[in-house]
């Protein structure tokens, strides 16, 4: 006989369908430009089945995803930083990893090393999330400051040109970016999977891990998008197709990626203080590696 609490088939699908068409519609915006009707048909396919998928889960007994578990108020706003946050955070890897390998002419072997001081950066943030003040701060006021030192970090490499370089220019926005996921990391995944009842723990922390996964499809999506629209009218309006131009245009493309990411962490600070409770947050716990976005 079938299990009560078995998988929900319809649920999943729907899931898997709404996001997999969330995600081809960016894609595809990024070559065909925003107003193509395929994918804005695909968009608007993606919102409509995750709208579905969640009427359907406050119909069933045993829903795949119960909506009390992103409906607490700090469990949700937890999962926006998470969500958000990775979506804007795969700017720094993607687009610094084509810059430094086709502007400065790094090996796959140097530009993977170059991320180093990222790592500086996250033991600072994490050096911070264990000092008794933070203890004692409110999660608001966290999620608000991580927001903006997030977003300074993106905006010093907005500053990125075809002649930067690479300790000058790169170096200093990878750690105050990396300070910014030291910070944010431990407080976001404790919050996401705090005082869940027995039966949701497990849904909970594959929630977290799925938002996560959700938010870096959509990151690279979204903003591959912003730097090919920016890169191409880039070319159009002034810098021609000559082999500068279009590496003038490309880095211009990376550089308005970054500027957006710095936008979406930046409001994503502000929108969570909003939303978050202002009491102080759960005892820290280790956060669940790799987690490198949030």
């Amino acid at each position: 006989m079938r299990s009560a609490t078995s998988v929900n088939v319809p649920s999943a699908a729907l899931a898997a369908a709404g996001l997999g068409a969330l995600v081809y519609g960016f894609d595809r915006t990024a070559t065909a430009g925003w107003g193509n009707p395929l994918a804005i048909g695909f968009l608007a396919a993606g919102v409509a089945l995750l709208a579905a998928f969640a009427f359907l889960q406050r119909k069933l007994a045993h829903p795949l995803l119960p909506l009390r578990v992103p409906g607490n108020r700090s469990r949700g706003a937890a999962l926006i930083v998470v969500g958000l946050s990775t979506i804007a955070m795969f700017s720094v890897f993607l687009f610094l990893v084509y810059y430094m390998q086709q502007v400065l002419g790094f090996t796959p072997l140097a530009s993977g090393t170059a991320f180093i001081p990222i790592l500086g950066g996250m033991a600072l943030g994490a050096a911070i999330t264990s000092s008794r003040p933070f203890a004692r701060t409110p999660p608001r006021a966290i999620f608000l400051a991580s927001g903006f030192i997030g977003g300074a970090g993106m905006l010093l490499l907005t500053r990125l040109t075809p002649h930067s370089g690479y300790w000058a220019d790169i170096v200093p926005g990878m750690i105050v970016t990396g300070v910014r996921i030291g910070l944010a990391t431990a407080i976001s995944t404790n919050l996401a999977t705090a005082n869940v009842l027995p039966e949701d723990s497990g849904v909970a922390s594959a929630f977290l891990n799925s938002t996560q996964q959700i938010g870096g499809a959509l990151g690279i999506a979204i903003l591959s998008t912003v730097a090919s629209r920016a890169t191409t009218r880039s070319l159009a309006a002034h810098r021609g197709s000559s082999p500068t131009g279009l590496l003038d245009a490309t880095v211009h493309g990376y550089t308005t990626a970054f500027l957006v990411s710095a936008i979406i962490l930046a409001a994503t600070g502000v929108l969570t203080a909003a939303l978050m409770p202002g009491r102080r947050a759960p005892a820290m716990s280790q956060p669940t590696w790799p987690c490198p976005a949030t």
